[in-house]
Order: structure tokens, then C-alpha cells, then sequence
């Protein structure tokens, strides 16, 4: 469902807010029922045929202000709720949904495989936290004095705040006493770390500045993308990052006149 609002404060003030809900479907190859392992110490993957879509309920206000030197400006804010996100977790092969795949680990021949972390993909069961500020500028400087009649200008910046908690499958060092004997076992409980959203950066911008000047046209931009969290450990420190990513483009184009009248 998306239900949408427009209220016109003045001609030169726009208002709108909007709801809606989403839903956003894992990999097919996230949910496709395979196993892999193998005799060295690599950790054994599982598919996760139970895997369910994230549902995202968004709630968001623009706030537009235009003028014909100033440009268009626009402030904008927005909240979202996200439900059953899916992301990569290490745990153990008695917490694997599916049943069938897990009878097909040759656990008789590898009883280290019941004590082993695995990879597989899972439904987080508590809900993420998302809230964001965008600010935008677009504009041209038509009314200035040529040359400079010929700049364009389009700017945005977007800062995000978001939390939710991540499934811990840690393990503890226990000893068991059978007879004379104390064996060393590993003993799982499960609780949960807090942390920002995976695949999610706080802070993105872009700026792109350019020249018109009748058939010819250049544009130079630069993106922004602050470190994301793209896979998710078994505790905070364990997580991996990515770096920050830094782009520039430069682009030209001039319209070339192919016969027919003159295009000013």
C-alpha cells in the first residue's frame, strides 16, 4: 500500500508526506536448499529454503522550497521499520530451519560438523530502526551575466540513523566430567549485540556541477558513500567493513546538427 499527501503552503512552499509498505526478497540463492563443506577447515554453507522477505513500513516528509534565483531546495526526513532482514550468520547445524538438509551432513563420519559454526542465511527476529535527513539544491544561475549564465548545480546530502540488534550464537568453554575424565566441550548460548543496519552507510553525498552552453554540455561529480557493514560476525568486533568510497565522473556532450534548421 503507499498512501501519498500534498499540501501547496504557498506558491513557492510544497509540502508532502507519504507512507508506504515494501517488501525487499533475498537472493534466490540465499534460499535454494544446498550444502557445501569439505574435509579441511573451511566453515560448511547451508542454503535456507525457509528464508522470508524483509518488510519495510516507511513514513516520509519533503519539505520544497523553489525561486527562480535561489533554485529548488528541498529538506526531507524519513522513518522506516524493517522486519525479518536477512543477512549471513554463523551458528551451528542444529539451528539450521530445514530439517531434511540437515539430516544430508555426514555428521556419523564428521561429529566435529555438531560443534562447527556454519554459514547460512537467516530471518532476523527483531526489528531494525531507521531514520534519515536529506538535504537537496538544485539550481542554474541562468540570471547571471554571461559566461557564468551557463552554470548548473544539483547537490544532496543524507545522513542516517539506524540500530537493530543481530542474532550472537557465541560459545563458551565448558568441562565435562565422565568418570576419571574431564573432557573440554563447547557450550552455546544465544543473546545478541547492537549495532547499525548491514549495508547501510550513515552518511552519502553527491555534487554535480555544470556548464550549458547551447549545443554543448559538461558535467563533473563527485560521490560520496561512507563504510558499510557487509558481513556480519559473531560478535561487534568480528563484523567486516568496507571503505569509504570516493567517485568522480566527467562527462561532455555536444549535440551535433545533422541537417535541418539551426538549433540555438
Amino acid at each position: 500500500p503507499h498512501l501519498h499527501a500534498r499540501f501547496q503552503a504557498f506558491n513557492w512552499w510544497d509540502i508532502r508526506f507519504s507512507y508506504n509498505k515494501t517488501l525487499s526478497r533475498p537472493d534466490y540463492n540465499y534460499a535454494v536448499p544446498t550444502m557445501h563443506y569439505d574435509k579441511g577447515q573451511s566453515t560448511p554453507e547451508a542454503g535456507n529454503p525457509m528464508i522470508r522477505p524483509a518488510v519495510s513500513e516507511n513514513y516520509d516528509a519533503n519539505f520544497t522550497f523553489h525561486a527562480d534565483k535561489i533554485g529548488l531546495i528541498t529538506i526531507g526526513g524519513y522513518i522506516k521499520e524493517m522486519k525479518d532482514i536477512f543477512y549471513m550468520q554463523q551458528s551451528f547445524l542444529k539451528n539450521i530451519p530445514d530439517s531434511f538438509l540437515r539430516q544430508k551432513f555426514p555428521v556419523d563420519s564428521y561429529p566435529s560438523m555438531l560443534t562447527q559454526e556454519f554459514d547460512y542465511y537467516i530471518n532476523s527476529p527483531y526489528t531494525a530502526h531507521l531514520k534519515g535527513l536529506e538535504l537537496e539544491w538544485q539550481s542554474n544561475f541562468s540570471w547571471l551575466a554571461a559566461p557564468f549564465n551557463g552554470i548548473v548545480l544539483n547537490a544532496n546530502y543524507t545522513h542516517v540513523w539506524s540500530e537493530t540488534k543481530y542474532v550472537q550464537h557465541a560459545t563458551r568453554d565448558s568441562i565435562v566430567q565422565i568418570g576419571f575424565l574431564r573432557i573440554p566441550v563447547k557450550v552455546e548460548h544465544d543473546t545478541f549485540f547492537v549495532n547499525r543496519l548491514i549495508n547501510q552507510a550513515n552518511d552519502i553525498a553527491n555534487v554535480s556541477v555544470g556548464y550549458d552552453y547551447k549545443r554543448f554540455s559538461a558535467r563533473m561529480s563527485f560521490r560520496y558513500q561512507g563504510n558499510v557493514i557487509r558481513r556480519i560476525g559473531t560478535n561487534p568486533q568480528a563484523n567486516e567493513y568496507t571503505h569509504d568510497i570516493y567517485a568522480f565522473d566527467f562527462l561532455v556532450k555536444y549535440r551535433a546538427q545533422l541537417g535541418g534548421p539551426e538549433v540555438p
